[in-house]
């Protein structure tokens, strides 16, 4: 069965596929749509578990959302409900919209455990102590320049 998505609709800068953890049938739509669409773009993609308040079932599809995802290498499922006293979380925009902007990094991990080689590197990188010492270099080089620059002047 062939699904027919508008030129307007293949034509984005992320996809988000969304199954239902507690339909059975729900997963094998979002792989048929990747797999039609979507499998030799380079447009990246997100898997979404909605509904992940609920009792999740054995999906009806030759591999498991995780390993279909491993497979085509997506981030695993990103699980999301709307079913909480809080509000929904905002961590599938933020992942959304991380991926639309670097389309080309491959970001392996989505998660925010905090743990993980990734998580880690990624709060080095963002860390005040990092970016202090990368300014401080920074003035340092510039600081040697312009006095061998000035001393280069006063010579000619």
């Amino acid at each position: 069965e062939s699904e027919f998505l508008t030129e307007a609709e293949i034509i984005c800068d992320v996809v988000c596929l969304v199954y239902d953890v507690s339909n059975p049938k729900s997963f094998e739509y979002c792989a048929r749509i990747f797999k039609q669409h979507f499998m030799d773009s380079r447009i990246p993609c997100l898997i979404v578990a909605a509904k992940s308040d609920l009792h999740e079932v054995k999906q009806e599809y030759s591999i498991s959302p995780t390993d279909f995802c491993r497979k085509h290498k997506m981030p695993p499922p990103q699980a999301f409900t709307c079913n909480t006293a809080d509000a929904p979380s905002k961590d599938i925009f933020v992942k959304l919209t991380t991926m639309a902007m670097y389309p080309h990094a491959r970001l392996r991990c989505m998660c925010t455990c905090n743990r993980c080689t990734f998580c880690i590197c990624q709060n080095f990188l963002n860390s005040d102590l990092l970016q202090s010492v990368k300014n401080k270099i920074f003035t340092a080089v510039l600081n040697r320049f312009l006095t061998l620059f000035t001393g280069y002047q006063a010579f000619c």
